[in-house]
């Protein structure tokens, strides 16, 4: 079912022009689609800015899958100069749909925590594994077999529980397998 068909609620606009404003940017949208996008433009400054912005992704992306992984698909091959603004526009999109979802009433509270949640774990680990492997190809940080260097990120609080919300912290808990390391490497692996 298209995106639009499942949309079942609307913000009322408080800021008319720029809800007005918002809908100049998309043309041929369906009536309960163009209702829902001048709604949450004018409810909100920042969502009337993302949808400018990225109004020529938007209409093609409500209709497709997990938004989450279709934005950050491929990142893994990305280095650390490409990925910070990778994944700043990825964390734009994502926070566009999900707000589209939540606000048309298209995903319950559980779908929009967890689509946030996964969207931070899974900006964790990139920015953990292009870090890592940016030290080691930097002779920072001895070659090692193990995962991600043998460094774990725990979350914590909300995002540990897969509930965080549009404004949330995350809170990471960083551990380190030192034994990921040969021994002789383990000082130097330590200091890095």
């Amino acid at each position: 079912m298209d995106f639009a068909s499942r949309i079942t609620r609307f913000p009322l606009p408080n800021d008319a022009q720029r809800a007005t404003s918002a809908l100049e940017h998309f043309t041929g949208l369906d009536a309960k689609l163009a209702r829902l996008i001048a709604g949450t433009a004018g409810c909100s400054p920042y969502l009337a800015g993302l949808l400018r912005s990225e109004a020529d992704w938007l209409v093609a992306a409500l209709d497709e899958g997990d938004v989450v992984a279709r934005e950050t698909a491929e990142f893994e091959e990305l280095g650390p100069e490409a990925l910070g603004p990778a994944l700043r526009r990825a964390k734009r999109r994502i926070a566009l749909w999900t707000a589209l979802a939540d606000l048309g009433g298209v995903w319950q509270l559980s779908e929009v925590t967890q689509a946030l949640s996964d969207f931070a774990d899974r900006a964790t680990d990139l920015a953990l594994r292009v870090h890592i492997r940016s030290e080691i190809a930097r002779k920072k940080l001895p070659e090692t077999a193990s995962d991600a260097g043998g460094i774990i990120a725990l979350a914590m609080g909300k995002m540990g529980a897969g509930e965080l919300n549009y404004s949330s912290d995350i809170d990471l808990i960083i551990l380190f397998d030192e034994t990921a390391y040969a021994p002789e490497d383990q000082q130097e692996a330590r200091a890095a």
